[in-house]
């Protein structure tokens, strides 16, 4: 196949013969200098001379005010010279990609574009990219029109982005003024590159797509997390959008993108910190404002591609050992938690004896380091802290080598072991879904005195962190019922009294009965609140939504769940499973064993185990039956889209400067 590539010097055109070159595809990239597109004559000259396969067309005049300056321009680049070359490409029977923006929307939609939406310009930019738009779609049959968003990147020529402007205005001490109203999506030009090429791989049907990295922000929260993320310390000023541009000039105030017909992208941070990662030392700023050293905090995706090696290993068939074990040592809880799918303070489980003995417990951690798990974190289906062999479990297992970590309500943690478990913790994760004492006991089924007992608990760990300077994480983990609303702001706030690094915020998960009452539509209108939220966040300090699941609707967009022999879970009875879902006797047939009867060694080794694991990751297996954005819900959308062929596993790099915090916890 070959490609010939207009505007090759911009953002786009760098990613694509980046990309292309380390693909050993063949890409001629034309700049301005080789080829005048609205030139039809010295169109058809190169086109002619190259013979090309396929024309991806990322040459355009773009910004709302410089096409308002020179209207005739704009539509002679973005409008009437794409005419000229899908007229060609009909005619040579030429694959057109031809590139298009987000800016065609009128920014009155309250929730994202997607492809089915009709576009309504309201600028000259916006009239002549969708102008061209139209020629193509009324003109070939073989074409591809990309929309992008928000587009950074590295580029070849010296045209300045809205990142690059950051950037300058950062390094000469300039006044930040930044929307806070203006949304948008976000897209780093290496991501938009590899999607382009795999539409050409995977063929699918011709037409309009949009492709953005997943999630939404405005300007104001793009720039502060840039800021943080190079370690610096620079004042942003908010404003509103309307403050800028040119009077008697529409710039639409919403126009994030997101794809109804492609699986989603990786979240818009992760990849603006790889851009920042990579392209640091070739920042205006100079070297010397190098990134912070703290490894960044990865909630809102998976960090699977940190371990290609067993990923590499699966596809080839391999039977691999999970990377990660969530493991319950009780199956008893002393809360009551409105949002909980099991009653774990059953009257039932008050008295249970606990099946995980220090025999079993030890045990099991001989097996896992053995056969090459890597994390344990303690949570899954009960509250660990009810075993009194708890504090035992934990150092057994760093001494084992093993990264262990621990999701607790903290209540009947003992203040006298912190000193003796936080050192060998990577995390610890207090579950508090309430930043006020009275509303944290309606919500969590407890008493005021508990949420008394866990604040102090919580602020004896941060000492003893500070003190120590101790390596362990410590959150705070909000599950959020949109009834629960009233409490995001005052966990946020809770979360900075406590000093703790971060408070997570995320979905509620009903299950299949829907007994809990989850409208996830109520998600997308808490956004706003949400974002108040995440604006608590300092330099050491963050508040952080899980967006990709918070407004994903509660929709699945893979068919198998191919995440278990990964990640797998164990209930605080000792039973094996692919997830919680299937922790119930309901689904005892899905169990391979329980490790207080058998070592885990054995059950992994067993038939019975890939038999499982095989049958939950074929397409025979009726996923409605689960809980919708699981647990393993981020694994398996990574892990179908390389069984898909949609993600590239060759252009994810590992390198331990940059491992994000708590890689094994995947």
């Amino acid at each position: 196949m070959k490609i010939l590539l207009l505007g090759s010097s911009g953002k786009l055109g760098t990613a694509i013969e980046e990309t292309c070159r380390k693909r050993n595809l063949e890409c001629i990239g034309l700049t301005h200098s080789d080829v005048e597109i609205i030139n039809k004559l010295e169109l058809e000259y190169v086109i002619n001379k190259y013979q090309p396969d396929v024309i991806i067309n990322a040459a355009s005049l773009v910004g709302i005010n410089q096409c308002e300056d020179e209207p005739k321009k704009a539509f002679e680049v973005n409008s009437i010279a794409v005419n000229h070359l899908a007229k060609i490409c009909q005619e040579k029977k030429i694959i057109l990609i031809q590139t298009s923006t987000g800016a065609i929307f009128d920014g009155e939609k309250t929730d994202y574009y997607t492809e089915e939406d009709l576009p309504n310009p309201t600028n000259t930019y916006a009239a002549s990219k969708y102008s061209g738009e139209c020629f193509v779609k009324n003109t070939c049959e073989k074409y591809y029109i990309v929309r992008f968003p928000l587009l950074f990147g590295k580029r070849k020529n010296k045209s300045v982005g809205f990142v690059d402007k950051l950037l300058t205005w950062i390094d000469e001490g300039k006044e930040l003024k930044i929307a806070d109203n203006k949304i948008e999506s976000f897209l780093y030009a290496k991501d938009a590159a590899e999607a382009i090429l795999s539409l050409l791989e995977k063929k699918p049907p011709y037409g309009i797509y949009h492709l953005a990295n997943e999630g939404q922000d405005n300007y104001f929260n793009f720039v502060q997390e840039l800021i943080q993320t190079l370690g610096l310390k620079k004042e942003i000023i908010r404003a509103k959008h309307e403050d800028f541009g040119l009077p008697n000039i529409h710039y639409p105030a919403k126009t994030a993108l997101k794809s109804t017909k492609l699986l989603p992208m990786r979240g818009w941070r992760e990849s603006l910190r790889e851009y920042l990662n990579e392209n640091v030392k070739k920042m205006p700023f100079g070297e010397e404002k190098m990134l912070e050293s703290k490894p960044q905090l990865l909630l809102d995706s998976t960090k699977l591609p940190y371990h290609l090696d067993r990923v590499k290993a699966w596809m080839n068939g391999e039977r691999i050992a999970p990377i990660t074990v969530e493991w319950a040592l009780s199956t008893r809880c002393n809360y009551k938690c409105n949002y909980c799918n099991y009653d774990y303070a059953s009257e039932d489980r008050k008295g249970a004896k606990h099946t995980i003995t220090k025999e079993v417990a030890f045990r099991f951690i001989d097996d896992a380091a053995e056969i090459g798990v890597k994390a344990i974190p303690l949570g899954s289906d009960g509250e660990s802290t009810f075993n009194p062999i708890v504090y035992e479990v934990i150092l057994y297992a760093k001494k084992k080598g093993l990264d262990i970590a621990m999701s607790t309500n903290g209540s009947l943690l003992k203040d006298s072991e912190l000193e003796n478990i936080l050192p060998c913790l990577s995390y610890i994760r207090f579950n508090v879904s309430g930043g006020e004492p009275l509303r944290y006991a309606e919500i969590m089924g407890c008493t005021e005195a508990h949420f008394h007992k866990v604040y102090n608990t919580i602020k004896k760990c941060v000492e003893i962190k500070k003190e120590r300077k101790l390596d362990v994480t410590i959150g705070l983990q909000m599950v959020l019922m949109p009834k629960f609303s009233d409490q995001i702001i005052p966990m946020a706030k809770l979360g900075k009294e406590l000093m703790v690094d971060y408070v997570v915020i995320k979905h509620c998960a009903e299950n299949p009965e829907r007994t809990l009452g989850i409208n996830y539509e109520d998600y997308q209108k808490l956004a706003p609140l949400l974002k108040e939220a995440e604006s608590y966040s300092t330099d050491s300090y963050k508040v952080i939504a899980k967006w990709s699941k918070l407004l994903s609707m509660g929709n699945r967009d893979y068919k198998c769940c191919y995440g278990p022999p990964f990640m797998i879970q164990i209930a605080g009875s000792g039973k094996v499973g692919p997830c919680g879902t299937f922790q119930t006797d309901k689904f005892n047939h899905l169990s391979p064993g329980n490790i207080a009867e058998k070592s885990f060694k054995e059950i992994w080794q067993s038939e019975k185990y890939w038999e499982i694991m095989n049958f939950v990751g074929s397409e025979k297996f009726n996923n409605s039956v689960c809980w919708p954005l699981c647990f393993q819900h981020k694994v398996n959308q990574f892990l179908w889209g390389v069984k898909q062929g949609d993600i590239n596993l060759e252009t994810y790099k590992q390198s331990n400067e940059k491992l994000p915090a708590h890689v094994n916890f995947i």
